[in-house]
């Protein structure tokens, strides 16, 4: 190109310094599709472009289009764009890191396959965005009179690429560190255990919500306050090791303490610390983690509860049995008579009966839990079985001096269940009503056909049951009735009534054992108390 007459020349300078200074002004955003479209139309001004467009390409080999709406644009000039930019123009690009003016697509050979597609424009300009000879984006041009572009625009649009593509790549550092921010954020306000960031001088940086929960204040109030003040540890006799850490003493460390709440109560947490290096060696400060171990403490201390519950169940039933053995043993049988030795040997039995309804209702409760219990099932008479574990604890209710009763028509159809499974249900019920029933007192079992929907619904009955034919099991006792918050409760694994301590413990897993079987015969069960008028345990099984 021959050289312009010196004023021209100056002048051309002119324009690309004014031109590049007011690039700078406009591409300050940190947002990467606001910082290209202002890129296309700061293009589009200085060289008097119909419209542009920008193709970005990603560090990840993703490609986007970037083309800025006009007022009073034709839609054609936007489609114009995406088809100079898709037509092989990013390979022509990569592989001559250069770009390019086409003075008109109409009658250039090059462009005659897109003529008729690029109808009403002419003239074409693209340039290469480039940043360390990377490809990153290209930037096109289109106009619809021939010859618009000069090859000062593209000259001009050249020394302005590596101003975009600077914007640009700041941008893309801003929305990952942006990203990143938010991930962080997402971890540390889902995070479970409580998370605490201290400088090198102890003063808290940073919180996530877990902690503030835990210790009862919000993060505005704890960040840039020191750890000490705003987080009360108690270490008992030792010294701070957090102080041990930020001093360098240690690197990091995990104990068990306590945190005091802001309402004064004693939380168990188990801390972990950790230092955090800085530059040059030097310590930036330390990270914590706290968590909460209540649920540790409650599970141990239902683990030594458990364990007191199952020794003390066995121990009495084992007791019979061993005392029964040692009076065979010590006395021939020839001296003994025989309803002697048959009431011996009925007590061992009955205690034998015990333990092994103990241990199957821990095993099969778990089972039941898991979905691993086969039900055997086949048609059954409740009058029947409820006989034969009223008679089953005749002996147990005669030792308390408590009255049993049963009220079932004989004429009650007929249930679908496992007869066994059924049978325990039952046994549970009247062997916990016999617990909690004073002597003198009354255990009632009643038994009546129910039809959903009904004139007769029980009024306590669950409202989740789908209509049919239905049995309705009741075992009423005259006990101290249940507080109405335990009433759902005492259906979990290991719950105890907090009232009404009865003569003998149980495990705490005869109503867990209940429910589940109950409910995987499709049935349900539930209780009706009040406090010193005694419990009523209902259970519905379907009709055969």
């Amino acid at each position: 190109m021959v050289p312009g007459p010196p004023g021209d020349r100056l002048d051309k300078r002119i324009r690309l310094l004014t031109f590049l200074g007011q690039l700078g002004c406009e591409l300050g955003s940190l947002e990467v599709g606001e910082v290209m479209s202002r890129s296309v139309e700061a293009a589009r001004r200085v060289t008097g472009a119909a419209a542009g467009g920008i193709l970005a390409l990603e560090e990840q080999g993703q490609a986007s289009v970037v083309i800025p709406p006009g007022p009073g644009r034709p839609a054609r000039e936007s489609e114009a764009i995406r088809l100079v930019l898709g037509r092989g123009v990013a390979a022509w690009v990569a592989g001559r890191r250069r770009g390019a003016v086409v003075a008109d697509v109409q009658v250039d050979p090059q462009w005659k396959d897109l003529r008729r597609r690029l109808a009403g424009i002419h003239s074409v300009l693209y340039f290469p965005l480039l940043r360390q000879d990377q490809l990153r984006g290209i930037l096109a041009l289109v106009h619809p009179q021939p010859d618009h572009f000069a090859s000062f625009h593209l000259t001009l649009l050249t020394a302005a690429a590596p101003q975009m593509v600077l914007a640009l790549e700041n941008a893309r550092l801003y929305r990952s560190a942006a990203r990143a921010q938010e991930r962080l954020q997402t971890i540390l306000t889902n995070l479970t255990d409580a998370l605490l960031v201290l400088d090198a001088a102890g003063t808290v940086v940073l919180t996530n919500p877990t902690l503030e929960r835990l210790v009862g204040r919000p993060g505005s109030a704890l960040q840039g306050q020191r750890f000490s003040e705003v987080i009360p540890l108690r270490y008992g006799a030792r010294p701070s090791p957090i102080e041990g850490v930020l001093k360098g003493q240690y690197v990091s460390f995990e104990m068990d303490l306590w945190l005091v709440s802001r309402n004064g109560e004693e939380i168990p947490i188990r801390l972990g610390c950790g230092a955090l290096p800085g530059e040059q060696g030097k310590l930036a400060g330390a990270v914590i983690v706290m968590r909460d171990i209540r649920y540790l403490r409650e599970i141990e201390q239902l683990r030594d509860d458990m364990t007191d519950l199952l020794v003390h169940d066995l121990k009495s039933p084992l007791a019979s049995i061993a005392s029964t053995i040692q009076l065979l043993i010590q006395y021939p049988l020839r001296q003994m008579e025989q309803e002697t030795i048959r009431d011996l040997l009925s007590i061992a039995e009955r205690s034998s009966r015990r333990l092994t309804r103990m241990v199957e209702s821990i095993l099969d409760t778990e089972r039941l839990e898991a979905s691993q219990f086969p039900l055997e099932m086949a048609t059954a008479s409740l009058p029947r079985l409820v006989a034969e574990v009223v008679e089953e604890l005749a002996p147990v209710a005669a030792e308390g001096g408590v009255e049993t009763r049963v009220r079932i028509p004989a004429g009650l159809p007929q249930v679908r269940a496992d007869r066994e499974i059924v049978q325990r249900v039952v046994w549970n019920l009247l062997d916990n009503a016999l617990k909690y029933t004073p002597q003198g007192g009354l255990i009632e079992v009643v038994a009546k056909e129910l039809v959903l929907p009904g004139k007769e619904d029980p009024p306590d009955r669950p409202q989740e049951l789908p209509a049919g034919r239905w049995i309705v099991v009741s075992v009423s006792d005259t006990g101290p009735g249940i507080p109405p918050e335990d009433q759902e409760r005492i259906f979990d694994k290991f719950a105890q009534a907090r009232l009404g301590r009865g003569r003998r413990r149980g495990t705490g897993l005869g109503l867990t054992f209940c429910r589940l079987a109950v409910e995987s015969h499709g049935g349900r069960i539930w209780v009706k108390s009040q406090l010193g008028q005694g419990s009523t345990f209902s259970f519905l099984l379907p009709v055969a």
